[in-house]
């Protein structure tokens, strides 16, 4: 939702299994009437892993996840409109892709001897123009930029044993 001129907000709170917690909340706030507004979000999940190891015993599939995002609005003219925003997210979790062999044949279990860690950072921002001519066309600019920075963890033979493991560090712009 882009910024408006209504000072408004909102709060979400799930909770579920597996200490699962979900927070998200936005407050627009309009800085001059029908010119310059602000939007600003964020959101914060987290939960514990529901898939056993029974390699170690730790707990696979857990997730900590932690992003927001700001958006300004400016509308210096009735023709001419500009949209700016940022945002961010922060993840850190364990992979689950699949169960590869347990040795009990159960649901949500894996056997591996590398714990999948997943981390990466992202960082975005993006910049849009648009400006409407007295002939109705418009013309549209949109701008943005993005980096990642990852490091993925995978235990490629879904085994116990010491085997195949690839390592994977990316950072992209």
């Amino acid at each position: 939702k882009k910024p408006g001129n209504e000072l408004e907000g909102n709060i979400e709170v799930d909770v579920g299994n597996y200490d699962l917690s979900r927070m998200r909340g936005s407050i627009n706030v309009p800085i001059v009437e029908d010119e310059l507004a602000v939007r600003l979000s964020v959101s914060k999940v987290r939960r514990d892993g529901y898939v056993k190891n029974l390699f170690n015993g730790d707990a696979a599939a857990d997730l900590d996840q932690l992003s927001g995002r700001m958006q300004l609005a400016y509308t210096p003219t009735d023709a001419t409109r500009v949209y700016l925003n940022v945002a961010t997210r922060d993840f850190e979790g364990n992979a689950y892709t699949n169960e590869g062999f347990p040795d009990d044949n159960e649901r949500y279990t894996i056997n591996i001897n590398d714990g999948h860690p997943n981390n990466t950072t992202t960082l975005s921002g993006g910049l849009t123009l648009e400006h409407d001519f007295a002939n109705g066309y418009t013309l549209t600019s949109v701008t943005g930029q993005r980096k990642d920075r990852g490091f993925f963890h995978y235990d490629e033979d879904l085994s116990s044993l010491d085997g195949f493991t690839t390592i994977t560090t990316t950072e992209q712009k």
